[in-house]
């Protein structure tokens, strides 16, 4: 499984490489709106999970270009954020869920094992 992590605190990424280490997946770790644009121009990961608040490129403006990309939409996004009204941004999205952070290695577990069970 192809994991995206779009994440500008960078101590989380070390989270994000313990909780998965035993998941089979090529983790990809992005620190700012702009990388995870780039990288999604090139590659379809099947999860992501992303802030709202990044920098150059907003979560905001990454997640409109999933939706008007077709071969993301079936992508599983996981928001992990500060702030709880960013809810509203994917509560369209059949494919996408919100978590409070602080966020520990067992959510993050469950979120990949969700989004490989959805895989079929």
């Amino acid at each position: 499984m192809h994991i995206l992590t779009v994440e500008k605190d960078v101590e989380l990424h070390y989270l994000y490489k313990y909780a998965l280490r035993e998941i089979n997946c090529q983790l990809v770790l992005t620190d700012n709106g702009q990388e995870a644009l780039q990288h999604l121009q090139q590659h379809t990961p099947q999860l992501i999970y992303m802030n709202m608040m990044l920098p150059i490129v907003s979560g905001k403006e990454l997640l409109d270009y999933i939706e008007i990309t077709p071969r993301l939409r079936s992508t599983h996004i996981a928001i992990i954020c500060t702030i709880p009204n960013v809810q509203r941004y994917i509560a369209h999205l059949p494919s996408a869920e919100f978590q409070l952070k602080p966020i520990l290695p067992t959510d993050i577990r469950r979120i990949a094992l969700k989004a490989m069970a959805n895989l079929g």
